[in-house]
């Protein structure tokens, strides 16, 4: 169980992770990396909500980071796709 000492450490370097993500976004090379940055971007964000959703003792966070893990898997196929072939919908 986090304990109210460790739980600002986590929100901190989840939140500092978030940041250099983000930077990755900005200043990514080409547009397979922008697609992992933002991938990786997810994922800590979900990490984030399930982090406050243990703090708390919500339920609420816990189906938000659901919801964002089924849209962001889906987002990402697709624009895997659409990098692969130009086109998602064949």
């Amino acid at each position: 169980m986090l304990t109210i000492a460790v739980l600002p450490w986590v929100v901190f370097m989840l939140c500092a992770s978030i940041t250099l993500v983000l930077v990755r976004v900005c200043r990514g090379p080409n547009d397979v990396d922008r697609v992992l940055a933002i991938d990786v971007l997810t994922l800590l964000t979900i990490a984030l909500l399930v982090t406050l959703g243990i703090a708390r003792d919500e339920r609420h966070y816990f189906e938000a980071a659901a919801l964002l893990a089924v849209v962001a898997c889906v987002s990402t196929l697709a624009i895997a796709r659409y990098l692969l072939r130009g086109r998602v919908i064949e």
